[in-house]
């Protein structure tokens, strides 16, 4: 009897971790993707991931927003192992592309599971101007279904009813597997254009939006893609206190909201402002961190100007030039900075020596090590400096 209980026991460990190769989409408005997986503890850690640290201890790399198609390799207790579609990372040393996350069982649903397939948007890459799609440019809140969803989410509208004078009708999947029809005003959302210049001027306009919020601010969160809420307050220690904690002996220092929190955090981190911002615009960016970013798009060459929208990459950290005229940049920059938002700030709040675009031009050309500060004019470090041309993912 003891051997049948081990037996069965091994073989009920052996299919919790076994690879299924099933296409699932998200149902969430966020889901939280990790590197690697939490255990039987998972659903616990997963709503308890730091808002952001240092040394990388928040652990999440990346986010998953709803209608996102991805592909189960591999399931273990309540987590899977996923490869998603429309963005990848890669690390500093290694020019290698990855796919891989993981994440929730429950976040996903088998897409053969799924009764209308026609209210899932194609992946962002497969995307034409004749696929009917939407994508919101805002957060919008679902009133029927109680969901904010994050700027970027996708949909498929519908195509039974007339389009109506200053909203789009669009049908959901709910979590019960159901679908759910819903009205999205105009305003929160673009339609398909695959005109590089209209693409980069609403890339300009969005993240000048995300800079600039009507209220509050849209935080900083590590390995964050998404944007369904604006935080009131500044991203203040009084407001999002440091923590320190321990892990395997290691201290981390951490930063979360003063108010208990329970699920994903709503937050960009540098990169994360870039691809969202990027594809919503329908730039056919999939880069998802800084040395991503610098592997994929071409440095400015001796023959190049610098253009609004063009990258400053520093190891580690990505911005955008948002006005070349009047020296401005935007980035989504770490608390540990005393920051802790997106925010638009003078070229030399930054880098001190770097008062105007010509200055930004002849570092990257002469490769010369720039002192970076934090927003008490500190010295965090010196680097070099690479301006990256966002018009060269169009010559791919």
């Amino acid at each position: 009897m003891k051997k049948i209980y081990i037996f069965a026991l091994l073989l009920l460990i052996h299919t919790s971790a076994h690879a299924t190769q099933q296409q699932a989409v998200c149902i969430v408005p966020i889901a939280e993707l990790v590197g690697a997986p939490f255990g039987k503890d998972a659903e616990k850690r997963h709503k308890s991931l730091f808002l952001e640290g240092y040394n990388a201890c928040a652990l999440r790399i990346g986010q998953l927003l709803f209608n996102e198609i991805v592909t189960i390799t591999e399931t273990r207790y309540n987590e899977c192992k996923i490869d998603v579609t429309d963005h990848f990372y890669s690390s500093s040393k290694k020019n290698k592309k990855m796919y891989t996350y993981w994440t929730l069982r429950k976040n996903l649903l088998l897409m053969n599971d799924i009764h209308d397939k026609k209210v899932i948007p194609a992946p962002f890459k497969d995307q034409t101007k004749d696929d009917n799609t939407i994508v919101l440019n805002s957060p919008f809140y679902d009133r029927k279904n109680r969901r904010h969803y994050s700027a970027g989410t996708r949909f498929v509208l519908t195509q039974a009813t007339p389009v109506q004078k200053n909203r789009y009708q669009v049908n959901v999947l709910t979590t019960h597997n159901t679908t759910k029809t819903i009205f999205i005003p105009k305003k929160y959302c673009f339609t398909y254009s695959n005109k590089p210049d209209k693409q980069i001027k609403r890339f300009l306009k969005i993240i000048k939006q995300y800079a600039h919020p009507l209220s509050g601010h849209i935080p900083y969160a590590w390995g964050g893609m998404s944007h369904n809420a604006h935080y009131k307050h500044p991203f203040k220690k009084q407001y999002y206190p440091e923590k320190i904690g321990y892990n395997d002996g290691k201290q981390l220092r951490y930063f979360q909201t003063k108010k208990p929190h329970t699920g994903p955090y709503s937050g960009l981190d540098c990169a994360g402002l870039i691809l969202r911002s990027a594809q919503i615009a329908g730039i056919p960016l999939y880069a998802k961190n800084s040395s991503a970013l610098k592997n994929t798009l071409q440095p400015l060459s001796p023959n190049e100007k610098i253009e609004d929208g063009d990258i400053i990459y520093i190891p580690g950290h990505v911005m955008i030039i948002s006005n070349k005229d009047k020296n401005y940049i935007i980035e989504a920059r770490t608390q540990c900075d005393n920051y802790g938002y997106v925010h638009e700030i003078p070229l030399s709040e930054e880098f001190p020596k770097l008062k105007t675009i010509t200055d930004l031009y002849n570092a990257h050309k002469t490769k010369k090590r720039i002192k970076r500060v934090n927003k008490h004019g500190n010295k965090i470090a010196k680097l070099p400096i690479t301006i990256l041309k966002l018009r060269s993912i169009y010559k791919q």
